[in-house]
């Protein structure tokens, strides 16, 4: 392309870009933007989200070994088939044993 063809950017704080420039440079970034955010969200979608059991499991984990007897029963105490909508099937409060 001839130099007379060619058409500069002016005005205040113009760095002389021209316009076929201007619009690689754009076309550049927006593609990289649109590739970042695919990558983020497909890492996103990639990673399953935790379950009731799972997230029980941590946090049985954390227990001590006082806090573990006080909540945990064997398999054959009838407190494990105990349903109360308050939950109050032990005498343990938090804070207290």
């Amino acid at each position: 392309m001839s130099k007379k063809n060619t058409v500069r950017l002016t005005g205040s704080g113009s760095c002389g870009l021209t316009r076929r420039d201007f619009i690689k440079t754009t076309a550049v970034g927006v593609t990289a933007t649109a590739a970042a955010s695919t990558v983020a969200l497909a890492d996103k979608a990639q990673k399953p989200a935790a379950t009731s059991e799972t997230l029980a499991a941590q946090l049985y984990t954390t227990f001590t070994a006082e806090q573990k007897k006080l909540c945990a029963f064997p398999f054959d105490h009838p407190l494990r088939n105990a349903v109360n909508n308050n939950w109050r099937i032990t005498k343990s409060r938090i804070g207290k044993s």
